[in-house]
Protein backbone atom coordinates (compact mmCIF):
# COMPACT_ATOMS: atom_id res chain seq x y z
CA UNK A 1 0.00 0.00 0.00
CA UNK A 2 2.82 2.36 0.74
CA UNK A 3 5.17 1.60 -2.22
CA UNK A 4 5.38 3.83 -5.03
CA UNK A 5 2.61 5.43 -5.15
CA UNK A 6 3.26 6.46 -1.15
CA UNK A 7 4.89 9.29 -2.21
CA UNK A 8 2.31 10.40 -4.61
CA UNK A 9 3.29 11.51 -7.87
CA UNK A 10 0.57 13.75 -7.68
CA UNK A 11 1.68 15.50 -4.33
CA UNK A 12 5.15 16.54 -6.82
CA UNK A 13 3.09 19.22 -7.43
CA UNK A 14 3.51 23.45 -6.83
CA UNK A 15 6.76 23.54 -4.47
CA UNK A 16 8.45 22.02 -6.98
CA UNK A 17 7.66 24.88 -10.19
CA UNK A 18 7.67 27.81 -7.94
CA UNK A 19 10.05 30.06 -8.80
CA UNK A 20 14.09 29.66 -7.86
CA UNK A 21 15.14 32.17 -5.35
CA UNK A 22 17.53 34.35 -6.97
CA UNK A 23 20.12 35.50 -5.20
CA UNK A 24 22.80 38.12 -5.43
CA UNK A 25 25.29 35.42 -6.89
CA UNK A 26 23.43 33.91 -9.21
CA UNK A 27 23.44 35.16 -12.87
CA UNK A 28 20.24 35.24 -14.71
CA UNK A 29 21.50 32.98 -16.95
CA UNK A 30 22.07 30.65 -13.96
CA UNK A 31 18.61 31.12 -12.86
CA UNK A 32 17.38 30.97 -16.08
CA UNK A 33 18.66 27.33 -16.70
CA UNK A 34 18.18 25.58 -13.35
CA UNK A 35 14.30 26.51 -13.80
CA UNK A 36 14.47 24.79 -16.93
CA UNK A 37 16.07 21.87 -15.49
CA UNK A 38 14.34 21.91 -13.00
CA UNK A 39 10.72 21.85 -14.96
CA UNK A 40 11.96 18.99 -16.59
CA UNK A 41 12.75 16.74 -13.68
CA UNK A 42 9.51 17.22 -12.32
CA UNK A 43 8.22 16.27 -15.91
CA UNK A 44 10.43 12.75 -15.79
CA UNK A 45 9.41 12.00 -12.50
CA UNK A 46 6.38 12.25 -12.96
CA UNK A 47 6.91 9.85 -16.19
CA UNK A 48 8.88 7.45 -13.63
CA UNK A 49 11.73 8.59 -15.10
CA UNK A 50 13.80 8.58 -12.16
CA UNK A 51 17.22 8.01 -13.02
CA UNK A 52 17.11 11.27 -15.62
CA UNK A 53 14.47 13.15 -12.84
CA UNK A 54 17.54 12.92 -10.69
CA UNK A 55 20.44 13.81 -12.94
CA UNK A 56 18.32 17.01 -13.38
CA UNK A 57 18.14 17.72 -10.34
CA UNK A 58 21.62 17.54 -9.58
CA UNK A 59 22.37 19.78 -12.37
CA UNK A 60 20.16 22.28 -10.28
CA UNK A 61 22.21 21.96 -7.62
CA UNK A 62 25.46 22.43 -9.45
CA UNK A 63 23.99 25.90 -10.51
CA UNK A 64 22.04 26.70 -6.61
CA UNK A 65 24.03 25.07 -4.05
CA UNK A 66 21.04 23.94 -1.44
CA UNK A 67 18.38 24.69 -3.47
CA UNK A 68 15.49 22.88 -1.32
CA UNK A 69 13.21 22.05 -4.06
CA UNK A 70 16.04 20.01 -6.18
CA UNK A 71 17.03 18.43 -3.11
CA UNK A 72 12.94 17.13 -2.57
CA UNK A 73 13.23 16.13 -5.83
CA UNK A 74 16.13 13.60 -5.64
CA UNK A 75 14.97 12.28 -2.31
CA UNK A 76 11.52 11.69 -4.24
CA UNK A 77 13.84 10.28 -6.98
CA UNK A 78 15.84 7.69 -4.84
CA UNK A 79 12.63 6.82 -2.73
CA UNK A 80 10.74 5.72 -6.31
CA UNK A 81 13.82 3.46 -6.64
CA UNK A 82 14.26 1.91 -3.28
CA UNK A 83 17.53 3.94 -2.57
CA UNK A 84 15.84 4.88 0.71
CA UNK A 85 19.58 5.56 2.41
CA UNK A 86 19.86 8.18 -0.55
CA UNK A 87 16.36 9.49 -0.26
CA UNK A 88 17.04 9.59 3.81
CA UNK A 89 20.76 11.82 3.32
CA UNK A 90 18.83 14.58 1.13
CA UNK A 91 15.75 14.55 3.87
CA UNK A 92 18.12 14.56 6.78
CA UNK A 93 19.99 17.58 4.98
CA UNK A 94 16.77 19.93 5.01
CA UNK A 95 15.57 18.84 8.12
CA UNK A 96 19.03 20.14 9.43
CA UNK A 97 18.16 23.44 8.28
CA UNK A 98 14.73 23.65 9.31
CA UNK A 99 13.09 21.27 11.46
CA UNK A 100 10.13 21.98 10.69
CA UNK A 101 9.99 21.72 6.86
CA UNK A 102 6.44 19.90 6.38
CA UNK A 103 7.48 18.13 2.85
CA UNK A 104 10.64 16.62 4.30
CA UNK A 105 9.48 15.57 7.25
CA UNK A 106 6.24 13.76 5.79
CA UNK A 107 8.75 12.21 2.60
CA UNK A 108 11.24 10.90 6.34
CA UNK A 109 7.98 9.51 7.47
CA UNK A 110 7.00 7.17 4.25
CA UNK A 111 11.36 6.34 3.90
CA UNK A 112 11.23 5.05 7.22
CA UNK A 113 7.97 3.32 6.44
CA UNK A 114 9.39 1.81 3.67
CA UNK A 115 12.27 0.74 6.00
CA UNK A 116 9.48 -1.23 8.41
CA UNK A 117 11.58 1.06 10.53
CA UNK A 118 7.66 1.90 12.40
CA UNK A 119 9.14 3.14 16.05
CA UNK A 120 11.18 5.78 14.09
CA UNK A 121 8.34 7.06 12.05
CA UNK A 122 6.21 7.02 14.47
CA UNK A 123 7.74 9.71 16.01
CA UNK A 124 8.20 11.56 12.52
CA UNK A 125 4.30 11.18 11.70
CA UNK A 126 3.50 12.45 15.12
CA UNK A 127 5.83 15.76 14.24
CA UNK A 128 3.94 16.09 11.17
CA UNK A 129 0.35 16.05 12.56
CA UNK A 130 1.54 18.41 15.17
CA UNK A 131 2.98 21.04 11.67
CA UNK A 132 -0.23 20.16 9.59
CA UNK A 133 -3.03 18.87 11.93
CA UNK A 134 -6.14 18.82 9.70
CA UNK A 135 -3.92 16.73 6.78
CA UNK A 136 -5.94 13.53 6.35
CA UNK A 137 -2.91 12.14 5.20
CA UNK A 138 -0.84 12.48 8.25
CA UNK A 139 -3.59 10.84 10.31
CA UNK A 140 -3.70 7.79 7.25
CA UNK A 141 0.57 7.29 7.89
CA UNK A 142 -0.27 7.20 11.30
CA UNK A 143 -2.82 4.72 10.88
CA UNK A 144 -1.07 2.73 8.47
CA UNK A 145 1.95 2.49 11.10
CA UNK A 146 0.21 1.91 13.87
CA UNK A 147 -1.34 -0.64 12.10
CA UNK A 148 1.93 -2.19 11.06
CA UNK A 149 3.25 -1.95 14.63
CA UNK A 150 0.46 -4.33 15.18
CA UNK A 151 0.77 -6.78 12.70
CA UNK A 152 4.34 -7.27 13.77
CA UNK A 153 3.97 -7.14 17.25
CA UNK A 154 3.80 -10.41 19.94
CA UNK A 155 0.60 -11.45 21.61
CA UNK A 156 -3.11 -11.11 21.12
CA UNK A 157 -3.91 -8.06 23.52
CA UNK A 158 -0.55 -6.27 21.74
CA UNK A 159 -2.00 -6.32 18.44
CA UNK A 160 -5.24 -5.51 19.37
CA UNK A 161 -4.14 -2.18 21.48
CA UNK A 162 -2.62 -1.40 18.42
CA UNK A 163 -4.75 -1.90 16.44
CA UNK A 164 -7.59 0.26 18.42
CA UNK A 165 -5.14 2.68 18.12
CA UNK A 166 -4.60 2.59 14.57
CA UNK A 167 -8.29 2.32 13.77
CA UNK A 168 -8.61 5.74 15.96
CA UNK A 169 -6.25 7.37 13.59
CA UNK A 170 -7.82 6.35 10.55
CA UNK A 171 -11.16 7.50 11.20
CA UNK A 172 -9.60 11.09 12.01
CA UNK A 173 -8.21 10.93 8.30
CA UNK A 174 -11.62 9.66 7.08
CA UNK A 175 -13.50 12.84 9.43
CA UNK A 176 -10.89 15.34 8.17
CA UNK A 177 -11.27 14.45 4.85
CA UNK A 178 -14.84 14.92 4.70
CA UNK A 179 -16.30 11.06 5.40
CA UNK A 180 -15.06 9.38 2.44
CA UNK A 181 -10.81 8.55 2.53
CA UNK A 182 -9.87 5.58 -0.44
CA UNK A 183 -6.46 4.56 1.52
CA UNK A 184 -8.25 4.62 5.46
CA UNK A 185 -10.72 1.99 3.94
CA UNK A 186 -8.27 -0.02 2.69
CA UNK A 187 -6.36 -0.10 5.78
CA UNK A 188 -9.42 -0.38 8.04
CA UNK A 189 -10.00 -3.43 5.91
CA UNK A 190 -6.97 -5.18 6.44
CA UNK A 191 -7.17 -4.72 9.99
CA UNK A 192 -10.55 -6.27 10.57
CA UNK A 193 -9.11 -9.10 8.03
CA UNK A 194 -6.47 -9.65 10.55
CA UNK A 195 -8.31 -9.72 13.20
CA UNK A 196 -10.58 -12.29 11.71
CA UNK A 197 -13.84 -10.37 10.86
CA UNK A 198 -14.05 -11.36 7.19
CA UNK A 199 -17.24 -9.57 6.80
CA UNK A 200 -16.32 -6.25 7.96
CA UNK A 201 -13.09 -6.13 6.32
CA UNK A 202 -15.33 -6.46 3.03
CA UNK A 203 -17.15 -3.85 4.00
CA UNK A 204 -14.11 -1.47 4.05
CA UNK A 205 -13.09 -2.62 0.78
CA UNK A 206 -16.42 -1.83 -1.03
CA UNK A 207 -16.33 1.52 0.55
CA UNK A 208 -12.93 1.66 -0.85
CA UNK A 209 -14.28 1.08 -4.20
CA UNK A 210 -17.56 3.65 -3.84
CA UNK A 211 -14.56 6.16 -2.84
CA UNK A 212 -12.47 5.40 -5.91
CA UNK A 213 -13.92 3.07 -8.45
CA UNK A 214 -10.82 3.34 -10.76
CA UNK A 215 -8.44 1.56 -8.24
CA UNK A 216 -7.88 -2.32 -8.46
CA UNK A 217 -6.64 -3.10 -4.77
CA UNK A 218 -9.62 -3.05 -2.98
CA UNK A 219 -10.82 -6.01 -5.72
CA UNK A 220 -7.42 -8.00 -4.80
CA UNK A 221 -8.15 -7.66 -0.75
CA UNK A 222 -11.66 -9.21 -1.43
CA UNK A 223 -10.05 -11.86 -3.31
CA UNK A 224 -7.54 -12.12 -0.45
CA UNK A 225 -10.72 -12.74 1.60
CA UNK A 226 -12.55 -15.16 -0.50
CA UNK A 227 -9.15 -17.22 -0.35
CA UNK A 228 -9.15 -17.23 3.38
CA UNK A 229 -12.83 -18.39 3.02
CA UNK A 230 -11.38 -21.26 0.48
CA UNK A 231 -13.48 -20.14 -2.60
CA UNK A 232 -10.76 -19.86 -4.93
CA UNK A 233 -12.73 -19.52 -8.19
CA UNK A 234 -14.05 -16.41 -6.67
CA UNK A 235 -10.73 -15.10 -5.76
CA UNK A 236 -9.67 -15.19 -9.22
CA UNK A 237 -12.17 -13.50 -10.12
CA UNK A 238 -11.46 -10.89 -8.21
CA UNK A 239 -7.71 -10.55 -8.88
CA UNK A 240 -9.10 -10.23 -13.06
CA UNK A 241 -11.48 -7.71 -11.76
CA UNK A 242 -8.59 -5.97 -10.08
CA UNK A 243 -6.25 -6.18 -13.42
CA UNK A 244 -9.68 -4.98 -15.45
CA UNK A 245 -9.31 -1.90 -13.64
CA UNK A 246 -6.41 -0.55 -15.12
CA UNK A 247 -4.23 -3.49 -17.12
CA UNK A 248 -1.27 -0.50 -17.37
CA UNK A 249 -1.17 -0.84 -13.48
CA UNK A 250 2.19 -2.45 -12.54
CA UNK A 251 1.77 -2.34 -8.80
CA UNK A 252 -1.14 -4.32 -8.75
CA UNK A 253 -0.26 -6.59 -11.56
CA UNK A 254 2.69 -7.56 -9.30
CA UNK A 255 0.51 -7.88 -6.04
CA UNK A 256 -2.71 -10.13 -8.36
CA UNK A 257 1.04 -12.29 -10.19
CA UNK A 258 2.18 -12.82 -6.46
CA UNK A 259 -1.50 -14.63 -5.56
CA UNK A 260 -1.39 -16.62 -8.55
CA UNK A 261 2.10 -17.93 -7.84
CA UNK A 262 0.62 -19.16 -4.26
CA UNK A 263 -1.75 -20.76 -5.95
CA UNK A 264 0.26 -22.45 -8.32
CA UNK A 265 -0.35 -20.72 -11.47
CA UNK A 266 2.47 -19.79 -12.63
CA UNK A 267 1.99 -20.08 -16.71
CA UNK A 268 -0.33 -17.24 -15.83
CA UNK A 269 2.12 -14.83 -14.15
CA UNK A 270 4.71 -15.88 -16.92
CA UNK A 271 2.08 -15.26 -19.85
CA UNK A 272 1.30 -11.99 -17.79
CA UNK A 273 4.46 -10.60 -17.42
CA UNK A 274 5.63 -11.39 -21.22
CA UNK A 275 2.89 -9.07 -22.03
CA UNK A 276 4.07 -6.15 -19.57
CA UNK A 277 7.74 -6.91 -21.32
CA UNK A 278 5.92 -6.75 -24.88
CA UNK A 279 4.36 -3.69 -23.90
CA UNK A 280 7.89 -1.97 -22.71
CA UNK A 281 10.68 -4.12 -22.92
CA UNK A 282 12.16 -1.51 -20.39
CA UNK A 283 9.78 -1.99 -17.94
CA UNK A 284 11.63 -2.06 -14.60
CA UNK A 285 9.14 -4.03 -13.07
CA UNK A 286 8.51 -6.49 -16.16
CA UNK A 287 12.66 -7.07 -15.83
CA UNK A 288 12.84 -7.91 -12.25
CA UNK A 289 9.93 -10.21 -12.02
CA UNK A 290 10.94 -12.18 -15.34
CA UNK A 291 14.68 -12.36 -13.77
CA UNK A 292 13.11 -13.26 -10.16
CA UNK A 293 10.97 -16.32 -11.90
CA UNK A 294 13.60 -17.91 -13.44
CA UNK A 295 15.88 -17.06 -10.30
CA UNK A 296 13.30 -19.59 -8.30
CA UNK A 297 12.99 -22.16 -11.10
CA UNK A 298 16.96 -22.01 -10.93
CA UNK A 299 17.99 -20.59 -14.32
CA UNK A 300 20.58 -18.43 -13.45
CA UNK A 301 22.43 -17.35 -16.24
CA UNK A 302 18.87 -16.74 -18.18
CA UNK A 303 18.06 -14.76 -14.62
CA UNK A 304 21.24 -12.59 -14.75
CA UNK A 305 20.39 -11.46 -17.92
CA UNK A 306 17.32 -9.90 -17.58
CA UNK A 307 18.91 -7.96 -14.17
CA UNK A 308 21.90 -7.13 -16.59
CA UNK A 309 19.20 -5.11 -18.69
CA UNK A 310 17.26 -3.93 -15.85
CA UNK A 311 20.67 -2.34 -14.68
CA UNK A 312 21.43 -1.32 -18.11
CA UNK A 313 17.99 0.70 -18.30
CA UNK A 314 17.53 1.54 -14.39
CA UNK A 315 21.04 1.61 -13.26
CA UNK A 316 19.96 3.52 -9.55
CA UNK A 317 17.48 0.46 -8.79
CA UNK A 318 19.08 -1.16 -5.85
CA UNK A 319 16.90 -4.06 -6.37
CA UNK A 320 18.09 -4.97 -9.68
CA UNK A 321 21.51 -5.22 -8.06
CA UNK A 322 20.42 -7.32 -5.02
CA UNK A 323 19.01 -9.97 -7.45
CA UNK A 324 21.88 -9.73 -9.85
CA UNK A 325 24.15 -10.07 -6.83
CA UNK A 326 22.07 -13.26 -5.96
CA UNK A 327 22.47 -14.67 -9.56
CA UNK A 328 25.77 -13.97 -9.70
CA UNK A 329 26.77 -16.59 -6.28
CA UNK A 330 24.85 -18.99 -7.37
CA UNK A 331 26.64 -18.85 -10.60
CA UNK A 332 29.88 -19.13 -8.32
CA UNK A 333 31.35 -15.65 -8.70
CA UNK A 334 30.77 -14.93 -5.48
CA UNK A 335 33.14 -11.50 -5.50
CA UNK A 336 31.12 -10.26 -8.63
CA UNK A 337 27.91 -11.00 -6.71
CA UNK A 338 28.96 -10.19 -3.02
CA UNK A 339 30.21 -6.51 -4.64
CA UNK A 340 26.72 -5.80 -6.13
CA UNK A 341 24.72 -7.13 -2.87
CA UNK A 342 27.29 -4.44 -0.87
CA UNK A 343 26.09 -1.98 -3.74
CA UNK A 344 22.23 -2.90 -3.08
CA UNK A 345 22.80 -2.58 0.52
CA UNK A 346 24.76 0.67 0.69
CA UNK A 347 21.47 2.53 -1.86
CA UNK A 348 19.10 1.10 1.42
CA UNK A 349 18.07 -2.35 0.16
CA UNK A 350 16.89 -4.08 3.11
CA UNK A 351 17.14 -7.44 1.44
CA UNK A 352 20.65 -6.78 0.87
CA UNK A 353 21.25 -5.39 4.30
CA UNK A 354 20.19 -8.36 5.89
CA UNK A 355 21.65 -10.78 3.64
CA UNK A 356 25.12 -8.92 4.39
CA UNK A 357 23.95 -9.10 8.16
CA UNK A 358 23.44 -12.99 8.69
CA UNK A 359 25.31 -15.73 7.38
CA UNK A 360 24.14 -16.76 4.14
CA UNK A 361 24.67 -20.55 4.67
CA UNK A 362 23.07 -22.15 1.59
CA UNK A 363 23.08 -19.45 -0.75
CA UNK A 364 20.00 -21.46 -2.34
CA UNK A 365 18.16 -19.98 0.57
CA UNK A 366 18.14 -16.78 -0.66
CA UNK A 367 16.30 -17.31 -4.29
CA UNK A 368 13.12 -15.24 -4.29
CA UNK A 369 10.34 -17.36 -2.73
CA UNK A 370 6.75 -17.43 -3.60
CA UNK A 371 6.09 -14.97 -0.82
CA UNK A 372 8.53 -12.20 -2.08
CA UNK A 373 9.26 -12.69 -5.79
CA UNK A 374 7.34 -9.81 -6.17
CA UNK A 375 6.46 -7.82 -2.69
CA UNK A 376 9.29 -5.21 -3.21
CA UNK A 377 9.00 -4.50 -6.91
CA UNK A 378 6.94 -1.54 -6.42
CA UNK A 379 9.33 1.09 -7.24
Amino acid sequence: MLAARSYGLLVICFFLLTPLVITAQISSTDSANAYRLKTTAVYLLHEKRYEEAILCFDSVLKLIPGNRAAQIGIAEGNFHLGNYNFALSYLNRLLEMNANDTDAVFRKALVLLSLENYKEALTVIDHYIQLSPKDPEGWYYKGYCQKNEATHSYGTFGDKSNYRKAIKSLNNAIELAGGSHYKSFVVLGNIYKNMDDLNTAVSFYQKAIEADSTQGLPYINIGDVKLLQHDTTAAVNYFNRAIEQNPADEYNLSLVNSRLLKLGMMEKVYRQTEALLADDSTSLNGLLVMGSLLLREKKYKEALTFFDKALYYHPGSSTAYYYRGISLICLEDKKAGKKDIQQAAVMGNVMAKHFLETDPGNIRNWLPSVYNVLRMFTY
